[in-house]
């Protein structure tokens, strides 16, 4: 029945001559993904392997001593000018040592990340952040490199070279600078309201002057998305972004709980709102998507959408936010739910199969490897929602016990071993590279 059903709400999509507008393909999609959602088993997920209680000393064994160089080597006081250099050469072989000792990854699969130049494009994310705005908490470039990993994982799969092109920079950057505003308690609801609708009529290309200083940092980054894509010959990257900037008014708008039964489409607007948010990285990264392309990275926004309120639920519970989780929370534990989330994972993941390539299959490979102990770690810790039972069944899957894991985060503060001091030893504060900024001001 799910088959057939989803078979005609894309027959319904495609059969025009030409690939849907974003606003009807995302309402067509959010009800492919609602039926798929209600569809899955809340069966307990199965893995490819687990770990017994020898296996497991051995790799917190492991974890320890690496964390203990990388402390030592950290307080040691430079001694040679490409310290630096070597340090992020050593840690790099010893990550990937762990990597294929503890996870079982090859060489191969390790291997994607340096040969794809990944960890040069988050550096010159990193400075082109700090150039933009000097002022920038390390906290929320983290946040918008979150975004940029996503977008740079897209080009791959779509057969692009991987690299910081100023639309990506620009879509990334929004996500912190748009938060803080509207996040900010010295903001009224009507300089907030305002600023929505400015936002709103500049992704629709019109002219309005910006009112703050705030707002033309906002518009600067719009201004770059368009100095990369013209706007008569991207339609799609500007529907895409009008697409993403309405599910999350609607998002906005949802009333906090308790609401009245059946008045708000929980399970709708969370749908809409992480498909969106991922279609417009990959119509950013491209510039345009076929309508197979449209489904794949829209699907799997709706699956990163459940990971990230699976992740809040305790804090989307003290701010009396409505989520698919927080719901299901009020209602007892979240084992169901969670297995309900594994089983759609597992639909989602399927679609990756047709990006399959020489190229990205070792990609494919470390991301759905990741993602399952992604999710464990997450219940993990949001343990108080789950029942020891439920905590028991997927500790066996994990490489490390949940106990030394709470002492490995404790160890990780104790020691001040912060991403903002780990990117100083790992990168120099100068990249040859040149800079996006000088880019997108036409300095190239």
């Amino acid at each position: 029945m799910l088959n057939q059903q989803e078979t005609t709400l894309k027959v319904d999509v495609s059969s025009a001559a030409v690939i849907p507008t974003i606003a009807d393909f995302v309402i067509a999609q959010t009800e492919v993904n609602r039926r798929r959602w209600y569809a899955v088993e809340e069966r307990l997920p199965g893995f490819p392997c687990g770990y017994d209680r020898e296996e497991k000393k051995a790799n917190q064994k492991r974890f320890s001593e690496q964390l203990d160089w990388l402390t030592i080597n950290l307080n040691k006081k430079p001694q040679y000018e490409d310290v630096g250099k070597y340090f992020a050469e050593a840690a790099g072989h010893r990550f990937k040592v762990l990597g294929m000792n503890v996870l079982g990854l090859t060489s191969e699969q390790l291997s994607v990340f340096e040969k794809e130049g990944l960890v040069e494009l988050s550096q010159q994310f990193f400075q082109s952040a700090r150039e933009f705005d000097p002022a920038i908490p390390m906290e929320d470039i983290f946040q918008a490199s979150r975004n940029v990993w996503t977008a740079t994982y897209l080009q791959i799969l779509l057969g692009l070279e991987a690299k910081l092109t100023p639309a990506i920079f620009a879509y990334s950057m929004l996500y912190p600078v748009t938060d803080n505003f509207l996040d900010d308690p010295a903001r009224t609801k009507t300089e907030k309201m305002e600023f929505n609708r400015h936002f709103c009529v500049w992704l629709n290309g019109e002219d309005v002057p910006p009112q703050n200083p705030h707002e033309e940092t906002v518009l600067r980054l719009i201004k770059m998305i368009e100095g990369q894509f013209a706007r008569d010959l991207y339609p799609q990257v500007y529907e895409s972004l009008l697409a993403i900037f309405c599910a999350q008014q609607e998002s906005l708008l949802m009333p906090t709980y308790p609401a009245a039964p059946y008045s708000v489409d929980v399970l709708g607007i969370t749908l809409s709102k992480g498909g969106t948010s991922v279609l417009a990285d990959g119509v950013l990264a491209a510039g345009q998507l076929t309508l197979e392309q449209m489904q794949t990275v829209f699907d799997y926004g709706c699956f990163a959408q459940f990971m990230d309120d699976q992740e809040d639920v305790a804090g989307d519970l003290r701010a009396h936010s409505l989520t698919v989780f927080t719901e299901a929370a009020r209602a007892g534990k979240l084992d169901a739910t969670m297995n309900r989330l594994f089983a759609y994972s597992k639909v989602i993941l399927a679609e990756l199969d047709g990006f399959m390539s020489e190229r990205t299959t070792p990609l494919i490979q470390v991301s759905l490897k990741g993602i399952d102990l992604l999710l464990i770690d997450a219940c993990a810790r949001t343990r108080a929602y789950y029942s020891r039972i439920y905590l028991d069944y997927l500790e066996a899957f994990f490489p490390v016990s949940y106990g030394y894991l709470n002492n490995l985060r404790r160890q990780i503060q104790k020691r001040n071993l912060s991403l903002e001091r780990l990117m100083k030893a790992f990168w120099p504060e100068k990249l040859k590279a040149a800079s996006l900024i000088d880019q997108t001001s036409g300095k190239n």
